[in-house]
C-alpha cells in the first residue's frame, strides 16, 4: 500500500490508540468492545510506533547528567552486620536457613528446628519417600 495512503489512514487511528491508552482497558478488552480485529491494532500501533522513530532525530538528545559524572563508576557499599554474618569464608553469600520448617509428604509431618545436617534430612525423605 501506498505510504501516502497509509499515512491518512493513521491519523484516523491515532484516535483510536489514545484512546485505548486512557482507557485503563487492555488491549484485547478495548479491541473487543469496540470491534476491533487486535490484529489490525497491533499492525497500526507498530506502524504508528515505527513512524514516530523514523521522525524522531536521536542524534539530539540530551541527558541532564554533567558530561563529568557521564562514565559509569563503582562505589563500595558497607555490609551491614546482619550481611557479615551471613557472608561464608569464600567471600559469597550463603542463603539464609530458616529457623524451623515442616514438611509434609503423603500425610506425614516432619518439623525441624535449627539447623540440620543434609546427609541425614536426606535420609530422613528417602525413607518417607520409600514408606
Amino acid at each position: 500500500m501506498d505510504s501516502a495512503v497509509m499515512d491518512v489512514r493513521l491519523q484516523t487511528w491515532i484516535p483510536v490508540l489514545k484512546a485505548q491508552a486512557e482507557s485503563g482497558l487492555s488491549k484485547k478488552a478495548f479491541c473487543e468492545l469496540h470491534n476491533i480485529s487486535e490484529n489490525t491494532f497491533y499492525r497500526w500501533q507498530r506502524y504508528l510506533r515505527s513512524k514516530l522513530i523514523d521522525e524522531h532525530d536521536f542524534s539530539e538528545v540530551q541527558t541532564n547528567i554533567p558530561e563529568s559524572e557521564q562514565e559509569p563508576t563503582f562505589v563500595e557499599l558497607p555490609m551491614t552486620p546482619d550481611v557479615q554474618k551471613s557472608v561464608d569464608t569464600k567471600g559469597l553469600l550463603s542463603p539464609k536457613k530458616p529457623s524451623s520448617m515442616t514438611l509434609t509428604f503423603h500425610g506425614v509431618s516432619i518439623k525441624i528446628e535449627g539447623a540440620v545436617d543434609e546427609d541425614a534430612l536426606a535420609a530422613v525423605l528417602r525413607a518417607v519417600k520409600h514408606a
